[in-house]
C-alpha cells in the first residue's frame, strides 16, 4: 500500500496548492463574471469533497484493515463511489470550460463539437463506473470486471487533453501571426507554452496510469489516480491566475504608447516608435452682435 500512501500525500499537498490558488483568484479577479466565479467555487468544492473521501478510503484500508488482505475482497465502502463521482465533476467542468473558451475564440464548431462529444462520453462512462462499483461485492472484482470501462475513461481523458491542447495552441498560433506587435506576440508565446505544459501533463499522467494498470500487478496506478483530479483543477486555476502576470508584462509604466515591430529587418535593431497624440477640443461660443452705444 506504499503507492496509496504516497498518492494520498501528494493529493493533500496539491489540494493545499488548489486552495491557495483559489484564494489568489478571488483576491485578484473580483470583477470576473459571476459564472467563472461559480465555476471556481464548484471545482474547489468538488476537490474538497474528493479529498475528504480519499482520506476515508485511505484510512479504511491502511488503518482499519491494515494488514488484512481479505478486506480487499469485501464490499468497498461507499466513499470509493463518492470519490469517483466527485472527481467526475472536476474532470468534466474543467475541459468543458476550456472547450467553451476555444469555441468562443475560434468559432470552429466541428472541432469544438468533437471535444464536447468526448467530454460527454467520459462523463457518462465515469459516472456509470462509479455506480457499478457500488454494486459489486468487492473492490478487486470491480477492477477485474470493469477493466475495459476504466481504460476507456482514462484513454478518452488523455485524448481530450491532447486534442484540446493542440486546438488551443493552434488558435493562439493563428492569432500570433495576425498581430504586428512584439509584446502581444511574446504574451501569446507564453500562453502557448502554458497550454502545452498543463494539457500535456494531465494527458501524460492519464496514459502512465493506464499503462501501470495494464502491465503492473501493484497499486501504483491507484496512487496516480489520487493525484489526477488535483492536476486538472490546478490547470484551471493556474490558467485564470496567469492573467495577472500577463498584465504585468503588458504594463509599461509610461504615458506614451510604445510599439515594437515583431520581426525587425536582418542586421538591424528594432527601434521603438513613440506616438504623441495632440487632442484639440472645440467648444461652442455664443456670438453676441456688436452694437454701438
Amino acid at each position: 500500500m506504499g503507492p496509496v500512501r504516497i498518492g494520498y500525500s501528494l493529493a493533500t499537498f496539491l489540494f493545499g496548492f488548489t486552495t491557495a490558488q483559489t484564494y489568489i483568484y478571488y483576491r485578484d479577479f473580483a470583477n470576473d463574471p459571476l459564472r467563472i466565479k461559480l465555476l471556481v467555487a464548484v471545482v474547489w468544492a468538488a476537490d474538497f469533497v474528493h479529498q475528504i473521501f480519499l482520506g476515508h478510503v485511505t484510512y479504511w484500508y491502511l488503518v482499519t484493515f491494515s494488514g488484512i488482505h481479505a478486506s480487499l475482497f469485501n464490499k468497498a465502502p461507499q466513499s470509493v463511489t463518492a470519490a469517483i463521482e466527485s472527481s467526475t465533476i472536476i474532470i468534466f467542468l474543467v475541459p468543458a470550460f476550456f472547450t467553451y473558451r476555444f469555441w468562443k475564440s475560434s468559432k470552429k464548431h466541428i472541432q469544438a463539437g468533437l471535444l464536447a462529444v468526448l467530454i460527454a462520453a467520459r462523463l457518462v462512462m465515469t459516472s456509470l463506473l462509479g455506480g457499478l462499483m457500488s454494486r459489486t461485492p468487492s473492490i478487486v472484482i470491480s477492477f477485474y470486471n470493469f477493466r475495459p470501462l476504466m481504460l476507456f475513461c482514462w484513454i478518452c481523458g488523455a485524448t481530450v487533453d491532447v486534442l484540446l491542447t493542440i486546438a488551443l495552441c493552434y488558435d493562439l498560433h493563428v492569432r500570433q501571426h495576425s498581430t504586428m506587435y512584439y509584446r502581444t506576440a511574446r504574451m501569446i508565446d507564453r500562453l502557448k507554452m502554458w497550454c502545452v505544459a498543463t494539457g500535456m501533463a494531465t494527458s501524460i499522467v492519464a496514459v502512465v496510469m493506464a499503462i501501470c494498470f495494464c502491465v503492473m500487478d501493484n497499486n501504483i496506478w491507484i496512487g496516480i489516480y489520487y493525484v489526477m483530479p488535483r492536476l486538472v483543477s490546478n490547470s484551471l486555476l493556474a490558467s485564470l491566475n496567469l492573467r495577472r502576470s500577463l498584465r504585468q508584462m503588458d504594463s509599461t509604466g509610461t504615458g506614451d504608447l510604445t510599439l515594437q515591430p515583431r520581426h525587425p529587418p536582418p542586421g538591424q535593431h528594432a527601434n521603438e516608435i513613440s506616438i504623441c497624440v495632440d487632442v484639440v477640443t472645440e467648444m461652442p461660443v455664443k456670438v453676441v452682435p456688436y452694437t454701438s452705444s
